[in-house]
């Protein structure tokens, strides 16, 4: 018996021996399984945020894409001459690029007047027009007068302090399609390449066929006066010869560009409904 109590009295002291290890145990595996758990969270976590920020991203190049492809467009649709610094462009090509701005605004037709065939534009909202593209000291030297396009006469009326723009179908030389905005210190240099409004085509489902770009150009935009214009544009490379013949202008355009393409065609047609 009493041999029988000993083993009783030795098991019940292994037993008490155990239980703060398999207790230790068991702890150690919870702390264990919870920090692998909180480990997955914060990868899930991370991920989600990864994700998160890079569609923000994507988006963030998305609009300066089209932020640029707008400000852009009456510039290819004129094609200046390069320069390397404002003082040194084309007067007359600024203003017509200018205008062109105006004219690729959607409330265009409402906005102004008309008097026998043109549409009336004042030559101030043609100077704050040249501001936002070229600056406020560039608009300053501005000298206003009739601008000869390709297959299209822009008409200064000295007298009135107004430009007439003819209400007809007139082409852009180029459309541009943006491909990248890069910041270098306090300028953005914008890498375009320009579409030829006569390249664009149609599948047989309707769909347009975007054409390879004939040339691609860096623009520049610094600060100027507090707000970022265009400083100089320089040509990068080309794919086709340059030619003499400018586009021709027609009454109705059989082919039109679905993005990136100057409204002012859709303006003339619209007015010319009006009329």
């Amino acid at each position: 018996m009493i041999a029988v109590r000993n083993e009783e009295k030795k098991s019940r002291r292994a037993a008490r021996q155990r239980e703060p290890r398999e207790k230790g145990a068991r702890l150690a595996a919870l702390v264990g399984f919870i920090t692998v758990l909180f480990a997955l969270t914060g990868i899930g976590l991370s991920l989600y945020l990864g994700i998160g920020y890079m569609r923000e991203r994507a988006a963030a190049r998305n609009d300066q894409t089209a932020k640029y492809n707008d400000l852009l467009t009456p510039i290819a649709a004129v094609d200046p001459d390069p320069f390397d610094e404002i003082t040194a462009a084309d007067n007359d090509q600024l203003l017509d690029a200018a205008i062109w701005a105006i004219l690729s605004e959607d409330s265009t037709p409402d906005t102004y007047g008309y008097e026998k065939g043109y549409l009336l534009i004042p030559e101030a909202d043609v100077m704050s027009a040249f501001s936002v593209l070229f600056g406020q000291e560039a608009a300053a030297d501005l000298t206003h007068d009739t601008v000869q396009g390709y297959n299209y006469k822009f008409l200064y009326d000295a007298a009135a302090g107004r430009y007439k723009i003819p209400i007809t179908s007139i082409k852009p030389v180029y459309t541009p399609q943006v491909t990248e905005v890069k910041q270098d210190g306090d300028s953005i240099i914008v890498t375009v390449g320009y579409l030829s409004s006569e390249s664009w085509d149609t599948d047989e489902q309707g769909n347009m066929i975007r054409p390879e770009p004939e040339k691609t150009m860096k623009v520049t935009f610094s600060s100027i006066s507090g707000s970022m214009c265009i400083s100089s544009i320089r040509l990068v490379s080309r794919t086709v010869p340059e030619t003499v013949a400018p586009p021709a202008t027609t009454a109705a355009r059989t082919t039109a560009p679905a993005q990136n393409e100057p409204k002012s065609e859709a303006v003339s047609e619209s007015v010319s409904a009006r009329r």
